[in-house]
């Protein structure tokens, strides 16, 4: 495993010298399958990415090493009509190089599936002169707002729903979305039908209904951007889908100040989180406990007017944890179906945070040599917000608190290049997770004091 690692550094190194190379002359269009086109659009993508983990953190597979290839080709078309669209997205999400002891999920593989079919109706001026209503109506994807609480994620198998949705743009800047919808459940579930890329067909949750509605009010507030939330998850036992049976609210705010140069800008997110849920997702648990959980996200950031344009940001994040883990309250904040890739680091094979349980401080620098090329460098360190509560998704926890609530500090590198614009995107970046007090004592010694990751993904699109 040593000399995959050295090689997966040496894959993301040997990137660097290549990025001069002027492989398509920016500004020009991008290559498509289909010319313009009025009634009918059709796209094509496939990605590629390697992943290296050596160093372990997870409870079931602490210390060892990992590698895996996923890749994914997508189709998408629509049919457009002067007030009723159809489009459909096919999907094919598969891996290789992965082993029994590989962490993956039913996010990893979707071999052959329909990833979203529905019909788009539209009004021009409904409401008033300028507005524009569109209703949308099947199998759906869905980014929301700062993608925190919902969100297609950059998992292979994207998150898709099943429902109604609308969406409301005002003359004056101002869009509301509402929607209900169910998740859709993606299969296969086992993991040899996951190293093995069966093909099975996706089916909608039974038990899961997520609602909502969202306003991003630009001009709401005098020299802000702001928007307002409102959503409503309910989970129970349906069939074979065993969840902790919860009902959660999560009322949220997002404010913020767009970048400029030589000039500060800030961004703040709040949401309180209240209802009910339980312990665990056994069949057993029928006790529901109090809900009441918190998350807050801030940023800090200052864009400096020279070369390669730095951009810095200090950063910090808030997810509450369970306070006792044997009282009828349940603290512990949920995501619900947000992403994390941006304020956490890649998932996958790495992705030892998520948004519970979490106290995280950071620094972020972000670099642009060039148009076509972003360079960013985040620093951060890890606490639990609870030392009684698990942390996240990796199976460790110490119902005492005595081993402390330190996680440890994680380096992140990442370098994306368009490097034919609109056809061929590279993305590559490397981290090193240092553990703290926590890992090292609930693992009794055994967890490796340094973990580290690279990856190295492409994207074709047409």
């Amino acid at each position: 495993m040593q000399g995959i690692f050295r090689f997966a550094l040496l894959c993301v190194a040997c990137l660097g010298p290549t990025l001069p190379l002027p492989l398509h002359a920016q500004g020009s269009a991008p290559h498509r399958l289909l010319g313009q086109n009025e009634r009918f659009d059709l796209r094509f993508s496939h990605l590629d990415r390697v992943e290296f983990l050596q160093g372990q953190y997870r409870h079931a597979n602490n210390g060892s090493s990992d590698q895996v290839l996923i890749y994914r080709t997508t189709i998408e078309g629509r049919l457009k009509g002067e007030s009723l669209d159809l489009s459909m997205e096919v999907l094919d999400a598969r891996q290789a190089l992965a082993d029994s002891g590989t962490p993956l999920t039913r996010r990893s593989v979707d071999a052959v599936n329909l990833q979203q079919l529905y019909v788009s109706w539209k009004w021009q001026g409904l409401l008033e002169e300028g507005d524009d209503v569109r209703l949308h109506l099947g199998r759906q994807a869905m980014n929301i707002g700062t993608r925190r609480l919902v969100s297609r994620s950059t998992s292979n198998v994207p998150v898709s729903f099943t429902g109604i949705s609308a969406d409301v743009s005002r003359n004056n800047g101002d869009h509301w979305k509402a929607f209900a919808v169910v998740p859709v459940l993606n299969y296969p579930v086992s993991r040899q039908d996951i190293l093995s890329n069966r093909t099975e067909a996706d089916r909608e949750s039974r038990g899961s209904h997520l609602y909502g509605i969202h306003g991003d009010l630009p001009g709401a507030l005098r020299g802000l951007h702001s928007e307002f939330y409102a959503f409503h998850l309910r989970e129970e036992d349906a069939g074979e889908e065993q969840v902790a049976d919860l009902r959660l609210s999560s009322i949220g705010t997002h404010l913020y100040t767009g970048a400029a140069p030589g000039a500060l800008d800030y961004d703040l997110e709040t949401v309180l989180q209240f209802g009910t849920s339980r312990a665990t997702d056994d069949v057993s648990d029928v006790r529901d406990l109090r809900h009441r959980a918190f998350f807050t996200h801030m940023a800090l950031g200052y864009s400096i007017e020279a070369p390669m344009r730095p951009y810095a940001q200090l950063l910090y994040d808030y997810a509450s944890g369970d306070r006792d883990p044997t009282d009828d309250e349940n603290n512990g904040y949920d995501t619900f179906f947000g992403a994390r890739r941006s304020e956490f680091g890649p998932s996958s094979l790495y992705g030892p945070f998520t948004r519970t349980n979490l106290s995280t401080l950071g620094l972020r620098l972000t670099l642009s040599p060039r148009p076509d090329v972003e360079m960013i460098f985040t620093l951060r360190q890890f606490d639990l917000a609870q030392s009684r509560d698990a942390w996240g998704n990796t199976g460790w926890q110490d119902s005492s608190g005595r081993s402390g609530r330190h996680l440890g500090r994680h380096l992140e590198t990442r370098l994306r290049w368009d490097a034919i614009a609109g056809n061929l995107e590279v993305d590559t970046g490397l981290v090193w997770l240092r553990t703290g007090e926590f890992p090292r004592r609930v693992a009794a010694g055994t967890m490796p004091s340094l973990s580290r990751y690279a990856y190295l993904q492409t994207r074709l699109s047409f």
